[in-house]
């Protein structure tokens, strides 16, 4: 398993390093957008995991999710931040990221979270397409097309339409997709489900779309055409 560290702290990306081969993972380090950009442009390391450091010299790594994700479709990326806000944990996640943990952290909860990682649910592995009713969604390009035309998506919300599809009609409750979503465990003073659903609900509607996003409190949501 490989692991790319993103930090522009030497000190820290250098522990970060050490504790990772002491686990067994082989690693590569980067300290700036340019640098991921060059492992990028030469392709000699293909990570499995990222740790990204959220601010690279003042520059928003939330701007490496894209391409990294372009090059490396099964990429799990775990954001490192001192910003300790829900507002940005949700701004992380909502822009693709799998996790996010705050600084300081222990080494011991970074590599369980890796390791949850690793485990990721095959549901969401890739697959080339997925079609229903009026909607394609192509998981490769990460786009979904409704009666032939493109509608923008988050990352979440990506992911959260390519669950539904796979299985339509089965009802997920809000503790499974904060599992197969937002990977991790139920947050109960979180609404980031029921946002990012309705933002999805709204998308689709905006483009005619014949499938429906249903709901029943208190059991889950699924699709219907």
């Amino acid at each position: 398993m490989r692991v790319l560290v993103v930090e522009d702290e030497d000190r820290l990306s250098s522990y970060l390093e050490q504790e990772l081969r002491r686990e067994g993972f082989q690693t590569c380090s980067c300290a700036s957008l340019e640098e991921v950009e060059a492992l990028l442009a030469t392709g000699y390391f293909a990570p499995d995991i990222a740790v990204l450091d959220r601010l690279l010299h003042g520059q928003d790594s939330l701007k490496l999710l894209q391409p990294l994700r372009a090059h490396f479709p099964r990429l799990r990326v775990l954001i490192l931040s001192a910003i300790h806000t829900a507002e940005e944990k949700a701004l992380a996640l909502d822009a693709g990221a799998d996790d996010y943990m705050s600084k300081p952290f222990s080494s011991r909860e970074l590599m369980a979270r890796i390791r949850a990682l690793m485990r990721r649910p095959a549901v969401l592995e890739e697959s080339s397409h997925l079609a229903l009713s009026d909607v394609i969604l192509e998981v490769r390009s990460r786009s979904l097309l409704v009666k032939g035309h493109k509608v923008n998506l988050t990352n979440k919300e990506f992911l959260l339409m390519q669950m539904f599809m796979r299985e339509p009609g089965r009802v997920f409750s809000k503790a499974e997709i904060f599992e197969l979503v937002w990977e991790m465990n139920r947050d109960s003073s979180s609404n980031v489900v029921e946002v990012t659903i309705n933002n999805l609900r709204r998308k689709l509607e905006e483009a005619e779309c014949e499938l429906k996003i249903l709901s029943r409190r208190n059991v889950g949501y699924w699709i219907e055409e």
